[in-house]
Parts: C-alpha cells; sequence; structure tokens
C-alpha cells in the first residue's frame, strides 16, 4: 500500500514519479529486478533508464564500473507518452 500511496501523490509532478519509478534507492524497478532475480543499474545506462542484468554480466576488468556483456532487460520511461506518440505521427 505505500508505493500505491506514493504513487498517486507523485502521479502529478513528473521529476518526483520519475524518482519513485527509476531513480530512488528503493525503487519499484529495484523492487521488480529483484523479484525477477536480477540487479538493476537504475542511473541511466547510456541512453536508457535502468537496465535489468546478472552479476555475471559485469565486465571484471572494470570492478568499479558497469560494463555489461547482457543487458537482460532494458526499461524506458516517459512522463508524456501520448504527446510523444502525437508529435512522432506528425512528423511522419
Amino acid at each position: 500500500m505505500h508505493v500505491r500511496n506514493e504513487l498517486e501523490n507523485t502521479w502529478r509532478n513528473s521529476k518526483a514519479y520519475t524518482k519513485t519509478i527509476i531513480h530512488s534507492n528503493s525503487s519499484i524497478l529495484i523492487d521488480i529486478s529483484e523479484t525477477l532475480g536480477f540487479k538493476c543499474f537504475n542511473a541511466d545506462y547510456y541512453f536508457i533508464d535502468a537496465v535489468f542484468f546478472k552479476p555475471e554480466d559485469l565486465v571484471p576488468e572494470y570492478p568499479e564500473a558497469y560494463y555489461l556483456t547482457d543487458l537482460r532487460i532494458a526499461f524506458e520511461h516517459e512522463n508524456d507518452f501520448a504527446h510523444t506518440y502525437v508529435l512522432k505521427s506528425l512528423s511522419c
């Protein structure tokens, strides 16, 4: 119920909502990744909002960085997807 309340409270504030979904240390994505048996990198992996990976996907030569050999799940979040689709359809 706590997550539901947080989502309802941040629904109209895109920065707060995105933080709840992706970027906080207790984000919904972290909970989902753990439930699915993955790790989550939620600080923009190149231009992807978040990625799920397995520990064996990390490149061992760079232990202090996040270089991955496999992306198990890529997550991209848009706050205003309806507007994005309208703009894309108008540009065709």
